[in-house]
């Protein structure tokens, strides 16, 4: 708990503190990319004044204007403390954003926001499967940061140090995250329950399902699916094709087979919860 607090505290005191008095012309332009860069500042850039720090070791540094926090020597975070004293060069989508743009057009423009946890003084909403932040609460601020997406705004660190050495999944972790896949909206139009042979769906006995001591306790349709061993003439079942965990990430590929339909779904750890940062599918 203590250690939180502390971080909490550190994030509330930079959000509510002075622009950096280097957001000059040599800055400029600021260009803002969700979870890659912001001006010339790159995520996982090693600065060369932290070299050879460990992974858990946390710096701060002003660099072309802005504030970078490093892991290890490599940027983890990098922001604007107020956009309402920015320079006149911060650009989105190469075109200039300007400094008295409201939270709501921002949220807008970014899509998939979400409030994260109120802190003391004030509080931050996340847009761009957390590609970027906007800090408000006392005052007229408004702190922008661009960080890795997905990553814990309290856990940054643990987030840049996860070098993806496989970390096995509890059971019941791993049959949560699976009954997440079976319920995403993005697949919802290839269910097709009313035809014959949709329902109940059919899951196959296969890759990472194969061999577990107990199938998973998966619903669809408001009803268990059946899993079926694979055999000549089952190419229409839903396979789980994959399931890759290491300490902070899990990627979860797929396919159905009746549909011709190949996806796969990315979630990052926040806290003791899985966070869903990338979906997709795409018909074979």
């Amino acid at each position: 708990m203590k250690t939180t607090l502390t971080a909490l505290a550190y994030v509330l005191a930079v959000a509510l503190s002075p622009a950096p008095a280097a957001a000059a012309g040599d800055a400029c332009p600021l260009n803002l990319v969700p979870g890659a860069s912001f001006g010339a500042v790159k995520l996982g850039d090693a600065l060369p004044q932290f070299a050879g720090r460990a992974p858990a070791d946390t710096d701060f540094a002003d660099v072309a204007g802005l504030r970078v926090k490093t892991c290890g020597g490599r940027v983890a975070d990098v922001w604007l403390d107020d956009l309402r004293l920015a320079p006149d060069c911060v650009k989105l989508d190469g075109k200039p954003l300007r400094r008295d743009i409201t939270l709501d057009a921002l949220k807008k423009h970014f899509g998939d926001c979400r409030d994260l946890p109120p802190r003391i003084g004030g509080a931050f909403v996340e847009c761009a499967g957390g590609g970027v932040r906007f800090g408000y609460g006392m005052g007229t601020f408004l702190q922008v940061r661009v960080a890795p997406k997905g990553s814990d705004l309290d856990a940054e660190c643990a987030d840049l140090a996860d070098d993806g050495r496989p970390v096995p999944l509890p059971a019941a972790e791993r049959d949560a995250l699976l009954q997440r896949v079976l319920d995403l909206d993005i697949l919802s139009p290839y269910w097709h329950p009313d035809r014959p042979g949709r329902r109940p769906l059919r899951v196959a006995v296969a890759g990472p399902l194969a061999g577990l001591d107990a199938a998973p306790e998966l619903t669809i349709f408001g009803e268990p699916v059946v899993f079926e061993a694979p055999a000549a003439g089952s190419g229409k079942l839903f396979e789980f094709t994959g399931i890759e965990s290491s300490a902070r990430r899990v990627h979860i590929t797929f396919r159905f087979g009746a549909e011709g339909l190949q996806g796969s779904v990315r979630f990052q750890r926040r806290g003791d919860q899985w966070l869903l940062v990338e979906k997709q599918v795409a018909e074979r």
